[in-house]
């Protein structure tokens, strides 16, 4: 496994929030410690619309070359979304990063050492009839298991056509999220529930 961690900090030299930008710092291990092998702004101007947030995403994703694993204190919307779809494991924390770097890099060797399909019994969207679905993965969010709401989710609503799919989660997939603000096959909505849980209502186009 690489040992290159990409960590987002802000002026105060700890991490910062990926839509705010800050400076990008590629930690490599070697002879047991850490050392900073690269850096580079991250200006996450919004001027340039969507486009050029993409714009930005695509040069930091070039800037990381082989470093695949991305820390910052939150990463949401549109960042997460392109960032995952270039392959890079996404970890959200709060601190300096010589303070997280030996505990994401277990994370990530724990994670590899799994076996990639577990023997779980994944939810499927229970049909109501006239087009209208509705399923909850709270306990697979809950569970941490290796399988995540893209597994779960994105294979169904692929060339699906469907009226309405409601969606009971313990928070709103960034992804699904990003999904529906960007103009995709669906239309959504979110609700935060007494209970603390959201309530997701996707309508197809």
């Amino acid at each position: 496994m690489a040992k290159e961690i990409a960590v987002l900090t802000a002026v105060d030299g700890q991490t910062a929030p990926m839509d705010q930008g800050g400076l990008l710092r590629v930690y490599r291990r070697q002879e047991g410690g850490w050392q900073e092998e690269r850096s580079m702004p991250l200006l996450m101007a919004a001027g340039g619309g969507l486009a050029g947030l993409r714009k930005q995403l695509a040069a930091m994703v070039e800037f990381l070359a082989g470093c695949r694993i991305v820390v910052a204190s939150t990463i949401t919307g549109v960042p997460y979304y392109e960032l995952e779809k270039a392959g890079c494991s996404l970890w959200e924390m709060q601190g300096a990063p010589l303070e997280l770097l030996n505990e994401v890099l277990a994370g990530e060797e724990e994670q590899a050492v799994k076996p990639a399909v577990e023997a779980v019994s994944l939810p499927i969207p229970e049909e109501l009839g006239e087009g209208r679905y509705r399923i909850s993965i709270c306990e697979v969010q809950r569970a941490s298991g290796g399988i995540t709401s893209k597994q779960i989710l994105q294979p169904w609503l692929q060339g699906r056509i469907f009226a309405s799919l409601e969606i009971l989660c313990t928070h709103v997939p960034p992804w699904l999220e990003c999904e529906w603000q960007s103009g995709g096959a669906f239309a959504g909505v979110k609700e935060k529930l007494p209970s603390g849980e959201w309530k997701v209502f996707l309508q197809g186009k």
